[in-house]
């Protein structure tokens, strides 16, 4: 099996499908804060799709692009996908970034961010995820 082809663009967001398919939920809250980190610092990961525009990855940045009232997002197109790698993908793509866990440094960052007086609300961590931390 070869690697699927790969083109990026930057497409209307009306072009753009969501997968009737896709394994996850996305609460209103967690559109709002992805529409909040896209507003701080910009489109900065590009929404999967297949050949006819629908999404592989990425649909929750697509909700929050157009709570944003976006009218373009940036796409990659991943040709050559078979209809059984493409839904094994899309559960590969959400559960895999779940088996990861956080740097031990992390810590430090924070001190340091908290320290810089940063708006650590943008990190979307918890007052007791940090206490974790």
């Amino acid at each position: 099996m070869s690697a699927p082809e790969n083109e990026d663009n930057l497409n209307p967001i009306d072009r753009v499908k969501p997968n009737p398919s896709h394994p996850r939920e996305h609460s209103a809250a967690q559109i709002t804060q992805i529409a909040r980190s896209i507003e701080e610092f910009g489109f900065t990961t590009l929404i999967l799709v297949d050949e006819t525009g629908m999404i592989l990855a990425g649909e929750a940045k697509w909700l929050a692009a157009q709570r944003r009232n976006m009218t373009h997002v940036p796409t990659r197109v991943l040709s050559g996908l078979t209809e059984t790698q493409k839904r094994l993908y899309l559960i590969a793509d959400n559960q895999i970034a779940l088996n990861s866990t956080w740097d031990q440094e992390l810590n430090k960052a924070i001190e340091e961010l908290e320290r810089e007086a940063a708006d650590l609300d943008l990190t979307e961590l918890s007052p007791p995820d940090i206490d974790l931390l």
